[in-house]
């Protein structure tokens, strides 16, 4: 039995990475990617992705016909709600995979292995909170998780039914899926392990999930103290160095998530991509072997406009207006 398969409905158009995405996929070999799209894409593609051919009305039909009520799925944005539902809606394709997940592609995939571990998978229901990486225990019960309730009110109903986005599938307001899995007794696990730079700074500063101080069911982001660091992957591996107390750190994350961030490749992706760097606005070769201590101070962190930056930040807020508006 395969460990895990992550479901990505995707429409519209891939980030220009997308290449880099499915190099960093290919490196975990216990785990499956299943893209339903309409997208042809004709590049190289590892042997654990793999595509259903759907249109958006095909997929809105399948859906449709999974519940006994009538959703609203009307913008491809909206498919975040609906992301708890989809060891539901695609069981048929998950059965032999002991876990299901969903996960973003502006995205790049660490080392799973090292973080989802066989026990971690045998002890919880859902693993992990946000809607770029969640992973949940594939058995009908637990892909019906999401259609209980909490109190006597099933959330579920009102997410998926009405036009606005909820973050149903993420750990913000207090009926989320999170919340119904607590609720049902499930085992939830928290821990964040990605890095997910904020959005809004210029350089990257890591962005944390943590437990609320108001009650211990609610969690909070916590914005990490800015480190001059070198972000690397290599061999499959994210990580992070920098000094601490005059030491040279290094620290591995299971993904790293670039959320409207955009982000050149000056990279050639192919089979032989061992290593490369991340900086800010971009995937550059790493211009070392290796870090070290010595070799620390001159390898180069950002290349990035503050103009550029400034600008971007323009077309996102502008961007949340008009998704406000419709």
């Amino acid at each position: 039995m395969r460990k895990c398969c992550f479901i990505i409905p995707y429409y519209g158009k891939f980030p220009d990475y997308f290449p880099l995405f499915l190099h960093t996929c290919r490196w975990n070999e216990d785990f499956d990617w299943l893209f339903v799209t309409d997208i042809d894409f004709d590049g190289d593609c590892p042997d654990n992705v793999h595509w259903l051919r759907m249109s958006f009305e095909e997929l809105k039909g399948l859906v449709q016909s999974k519940f006994d009520f009538k959703i609203s799925l009307e913008r491809v944005y909206k498919l975040c709600d609906f992301k708890p539902t989809y060891g539901y809606i695609f069981e048929e394709h998950l059965k032999d995979y002991k876990c299901w997940g969903h996960c973003d592609i502006d995205t790049l995939m660490g080392k799973i292995n090292h973080f989802l571990t066989n026990e971690l998978l045998d002890k919880y229901d859902k693993i992990f909170s946000l809607g770029h990486f969640t992973v949940y225990r594939n058995t009908p019960e637990n892909n019906r998780v999401f259609m209980k309730d909490i109190n006597g009110y099933y959330p579920y109903r009102d997410k998926l039914s009405q036009g606005d986005s909820f973050t149903f599938d993420e750990e913000y307001k207090p009926d989320n899926v999170n919340q119904i899995f607590l609720h049902q007794h499930k085992k939830v696990f928290y821990s964040d392990y990605s890095m997910c730079p904020h959005q809004y700074f210029v350089k990257f500063v890591r962005q944390i999930l943590v437990k609320s101080p108001i009650r211990d069911d609610l969690f909070d982001f916590y914005i990490e103290e800015f480190k001059d660091a070198v972000y690397t992957w290599e061999n499959g591996c994210l990580k992070r160095y920098y000094h601490y107390r005059g030491h040279l750190v290094c620290e591995e994350f299971l993904y790293m998530h670039f959320l409207h961030r955009k982000m050149d490749c000056a990279l050639a992706v192919n089979k032989e991509l061992s290593q490369f760097q991340i900086v800010p606005n971009s995937f550059v070769p790493l211009e070392v072997e290796k870090v070290t201590e010595e070799n620390f101070r001159n390898i180069r962190r950002s290349s990035y406009s503050k103009f550029a930056f400034t600008w971007r930040l323009i077309k996102l807020s502008l961007w949340w207006k008009v998704q406000r508006f419709l």
